[in-house]
């Protein structure tokens, strides 16, 4: 394996960039005519319509088998992160995102509901009774969710798509990996995007060296990988169809585990609901523009 990548790699903002690699970016099996795709690191069908013309997106070779489970996450996370928040709120004030929301929740199951997407909102019941006697009954909305394995999983897709382009050696046709392990600490929606962890991951890794800083489809997908300053060690962070936000880190354990450990901890709030019974939860936390630095370069 060649040298760890090293200084930032500056990419054209509207066009593509392609690999002419012989080996799949995910698996690292053999490429051939019989089981070789064309990949799109950011799918075609995983921003909203147009989002991809004339913008910039990473192509590149990729087996069958990859290529079609990787598209396989993208549909229904696709259309979940699009959805409104629990307040009908989309991550932007766009018509074709509103449109192209509608047209997936109707069209994409979820795969944790089995339902279409636009059935599948979570929700929550239960009652109170306190002192006076009377019963008080309490329901909670939530928007569609995804499953975090799938998630992460579709995350670190992506991500190998990026590091084997920036590890890419073009007299062998092939990129590597990180070495060491994938490990997500961070996912939620834009909502709670201001949490004390949040703030703590960004505040904590904002000056480490940017390896990738990929902003593609209209602002509608964005990516960073930072090395830390002196251990093998780097930060990743996704935010997909400016609802979702995705984090954490690749290479030595001991080290993301020892950052994470130094990050403040949520506090949450508990509600009594009688004897032995309580719900404990935590509010969602917006992040105000100033505060915004996860994906600020310079």
């Amino acid at each position: 394996m060649p040298q760890t990548p090293g200084a930032l790699i500056q990419l054209p903002a509207n066009r593509v960039h392609r690999l002419h690699n012989v080996v799949c970016p995910y698996c690292g099996v053999a490429l051939s005519a019989f089981n070789c795709e064309k990949e799109h690191v950011i799918g075609r069908k995983f921003v909203p319509r147009g989002k991809l013309q004339a913008q910039w997106n990473l192509i590149l070779n990729a087996c069958r088998t990859c290529n079609r489970r990787k598209s396989g996450y993208e549909d229904d996370i696709s259309a979940i992160t699009m959805q409104p928040d629990a307040f009908g709120k989309y991550g932007a004030d766009d018509p074709e995102l509103v449109a192209e929301a509608r047209r997936k929740a109707a069209n994409s199951g979820s795969r944790m509901t089995g339902k279409p997407v636009k059935d599948s909102s979570g929700e929550l019941n239960f009652s109170v009774a306190p002192l006076s006697g009377l019963s008080m009954d309490f329901g909670f909305t939530s928007p569609p969710q995804v499953d975090d394995k799938r998630v992460y999983e579709l995350a670190r897709m992506q991500l190998q798509g990026f590091f084997f382009m920036i590890t890419y050696q073009a007299d062998q046709q092939r990129g590597w990996w990180w070495p060491g392990e994938f490990m997500p600490y961070l996912h939620s929606r834009r909502s709670d995007w201001g949490s004390k962890r949040w703030l703590g991951f960004m505040r904590t890794t904002t000056n480490w060296d940017v390896r990738v800083h990929a902003v593609g489809a209209n602002e509608f997908f964005r990516c960073s990988i930072k090395r830390h300053p002196t251990a093998e060690c780097w930060s990743w962070a996704l935010e997909w169809n400016h609802q979702h936000r995705i984090a954490g880190f690749v290479g030595d354990r001991n080290a993301a585990q020892a950052i994470s450990d130094s990050l403040p901890p949520e506090e949450l709030k508990q509600l009594d609901l009688g004897p032995n019974r309580c719900v404990r939860f935590r509010e969602d936390v917006p992040l105000s523009e100033t505060d915004d630095i996860l994906f600020a370069v310079g």
